[in-house]
């Protein structure tokens, strides 16, 4: 099962969002140096570094270490009761 960050996957839901590569490493609460490299290939992070670059970016994730591809969630309907 793979663990690696995806490094692209990461650049193209940050480029979605329009971020800069500082403010998505701002709100993730990561180092730049470690954000360039990780979004680079160079490092894929820790666990908890991935699922802080998930959250920062919305997305499960399965989007940025397996490349699923992100489906935007939609909200539930609650049953009339």
């Amino acid at each position: 099962m793979p663990t690696k960050s995806n490094g692209p996957a990461i650049r193209r839901l940050r480029e979605r969002e329009g971020l800069t590569l500082t403010q998505l490493a701002q709100r993730a609460g990561i180092h730049l140096s470690v954000m360039s490299r990780i979004e680079s290939g160079e490092k894929s992070g820790s666990p908890r570094t991935r699922l802080s670059l998930a959250h920062a970016l919305g997305v499960e994730l399965d989007v940025i270490t397996h490349n699923v591809p992100h489906q935007p969630r939609t909200p539930r309907l609650e049953a009339a009761a």
